[in-house]
Order: C-alpha cells, then structure tokens, then sequence
C-alpha cells in the first residue's frame, strides 16, 4: 500500500512536489472512460464516460476531505463538479495559459457551471484550466476557499463568483474572454476583518468588469495587489468596481489598453443598497495605454458618488484620454505623490506685486495655499485660487499696496 509522503493542510500547504503521491484519489483517462483511482492503494474505485460524474464520486468519497488529483489531458465535462461537505482539495497537473501547453483542461459544456461550492471549508481549487460553460467556480456562503494556479476562458458569464464568502485567496490565475466579469465577489455577509487577498492574476478581455467587489456587508480587510488587468472589450467597463467596500488596498497593479468608455477603477455607490466606499488606500498602480492603440481609458479613478477616508498615493497616471481623477465633490480624499496628478507643489517666486498672481502647477484648483512674503513688515495674504495661478494681496502696515517681492509658498489639493 503506498502512503502519503506527508499530510499538509489542504489549503495553508506550500507547494508539493509529490502531491500526485499525497492524493487520496487520482483521476485520469483510459481511453473513452476517466477512471478515479484510489491514490494510496492503487485500487481502480470509479469508471464512466461521464466526467462529472467520476469526479462528484470521488468527492463524496471523501466524508473527511482530501485531495484529489486530476491527469495531465484534456476532459470533456458534462456535468457540475459539486463540493459541499469537508475539506476537498482539487488539483490538476498545472494551469497550462501562458505557461506551458501541459495541464488539466477541463472542457466545460455549454450551460454547465464548472465547480460549485456550497458547503465545507477549507477547499483548494489549484492548476486546473477552465475552458467554456456558464461559469468558472462559483461559491456561495463559505469560508476560507483558495483558488491559485488555474486558467478560465471563453466562460458566458464570469470566471469567478464568490457571493457571501469570506477569509478566501485568490492568486496565480490567468482568466480571460469571460463574456462578463473576470471575478464578480459579492456581499460577505460578514462585517469581521481580513476576507480576500486577490494577488498575481491575469485578467483580460473580460466584457462588463475585471474585478467586482460589492456590499452592502462588505469584504472588509481585502487585499488587491500585483494583478494585471489589460485590455478590456469593447463595450466593457471598468478594470475594478468598488460598491459599498471598506477597508480595503488596492496596490501595485497594472491596468491598462482600456477602451475610450472606461475607467481603470471606479467608487460607485449606486443607490440600490449600498453604503459608500469608505477607508479605501489606491497606492502604487500604474495606468497606461495599450502600445500602438489609440482607444485609452477616459480616467484612471473615478468616483461617481461620495467617499470617506481613501488615500490616492504613489500611482502612476501614464495615459487617459479626459483626466487622471474624476471625483464627486464632498469626497474624502487624500492624495499624495501621484504621477501625472500633481496635488501638492511650492516653491520660491519672482517678483510679485500686490494684487499679482503666480502658477501653482497643480492639475486641480488647491484648496489652500501658504504664502509667506520676503520683506519684514508687510503681510501677505491670498485673495483668489484658480486652476493655474493664485492671486494675492500684499499690504504694508497701514494698509495700503506693499513691496513687490519673492514669495514662498506650497499649494496642497485635496478632497
């Protein structure tokens, strides 16, 4: 009987070499037939022309979870692989999209939903591409799922959909020509902290959204980074969609080739239940054009609604057609060290008379501006603030026009 070299935790477990050695179950073909193998004493348990089914077998085979390990090949799936109980680790011999051509495909029926989760926890979905159906993996109302290393494309709808799910990874994956959203994640359902860290994906060509993070219950504690989001369709709109989310970072992405109608992230609080975007950091992205295509992104942020406590800071705003941001007034917003937005600026001027104006060089009117003059005696003071120059007025102590002088000054916008 062969044994497991070590048993790790299904979803906290590093990368392992031997895992098609660790797995309770091996799936592979034989000819017309998939055959699910028992991976630990090599005894043949499930046959059938039907993949779904084989694959649903061996799920519920496992009453205290495990691993199941899918062949290198291409499948052709008929029907939804169901995980609803225990702690089920699915994986495949490797993503294959933009790697190498060795994987498990997974070709998905027309109307079939690939992978449906709705119960247990704990669950890893690793090195498995995804081709075709309605969706990718869909989760409803459970916890703590990883998703890494797997390809989707050519879904009707999304590639991904979590809906009142929490405390989930979603890393490594490469997800494109989904007719709707790349990953559509809605109402936890839970108010706790720490619930997604979504990091090292690919998603392109995506027909409404590249990513959807949507309240009212919000994924509070997430973590966006070091994704790419490229070139969506014509027609499509933003990279991310923020409605109602809190606590949340949105860091060190790429996004970018978007058509003339979009923009790279946007705030919404649509008026159908949900809150505002609130504590909201959007630091150390990069906006940019696709080469050689005149379409670009028509902003890089936009904020349709008001918001509370989001810090811009560090980004890169290469390339857009209208502005860098495009932000209801009222917003609570904070920028800083951007890019092609410039909001805080100073210097020293020439000579400037009373009633004279100098340009601040912000890409937005300031909100205030410190002056301070270089003659003893008179007082400086601002009497106006436009979008290129601020005026101000120079008295000496009775009252009447000062000294033309250098000024000193720093102008700072915020929302």
């Amino acid at each position: 009987m062969r044994q497991p070299l070590r048993q790790p935790h299904p979803l906290r477990a590093e990368e392992i070499e031997n895992w098609h050695i660790c797995a309770e179950y091996i799936i592979y073909q034989d000819g017309a037939d998939t055959v699910s193998m028992n991976g630990q004493t090599g005894v043949e348990t499930f046959r059938s022309t039907s993949v779904g089914d084989v694959i649903n077998n061996t799920i519920l085979a496992l009453t205290l979870g495990g691993r199941i390990f899918i062949t290198a090949g291409r499948y052709e799936l008929d029907k939804e692989i169901n995980i609803a109980d225990s702690t089920i680790y699915l994986m495949g011999a490797g993503k294959g999209f933009g790697l190498n051509d060795y994987c498990t495909l997974l070709n998905v029926a027309g109307g079939v939903r690939a992978v449906d989760i709705s119960g247990g926890v704990f669950h890893r979905i690793s090195g498995i591409y995804f081709r075709g159906g309605t969706l990718g993996i869909t989760a409803t109302s459970t916890p703590d799922i990883m998703i890494d290393d797997c390809s989707f494309t050519d879904q009707a709808l999304d590639g991904i959909n979590l809906a009142t799910v929490k405390h989930s990874i979603i890393k490594n994956n490469w997800i494109e020509y989904v007719d709707r959203t790349g990953i559509d994640i809605k109402d936890t359902g839970y108010e706790d902290l720490g619930h997604f860290k979504i990091y090292g994906n690919h998603i392109t060509h995506w027909g409404t959204y590249g990513l959807v993070m949507e309240g009212p219950e919000t994924p509070r504690g997430s973590y966006v980074g070091f994704n790419n989001f490229y070139t969506g369709d014509a027609g499509s709109n933003e990279a991310i969609r923020c409605l109602g989310v809190s606590h949340l970072n949105i860091a060190w992405n790429l996004i970018g080739g978007l058509q003339a109608n979009q923009a790279g992230i946007n705030l919404v609080n649509d008026g159908g239940g949900h809150g505002i975007c609130d504590a909201i950091n959007i630091v150390g992205n990069v906006f940019r054009n696709k080469e050689g295509v005149a379409e670009n992104m028509k902003y890089c942020i936009q904020s349709d609604h008001a918001t509370g406590h989001v810090v811009v800071a560090y980004n890169n705003f290469s390339d857009f057609i209208t502005a860098a941001m495009n932000v209801t007034a009222g917003s609570d917003i904070h920028y800083s060290a951007n890019h092609g937005f410039i909001t805080e600026s100073g210097g020293v001027t020439g000579v400037v008379a009373d009633g004279g104006t100098f340009a601040h060089g912000l890409d937005a009117t300031p909100t205030y501006v410190v002056v301070t003059g270089s003659v003893a005696g008179d007082l400086i003071s601002v009497s106006a603030l436009g979008a290129a120059n601020v005026t101000v007025n120079i008295k000496d102590e009775g009252g009447g026009a000062g000294t033309g002088q250098i000024l000193y000054w720093r102008a700072y916008y915020t929302d």
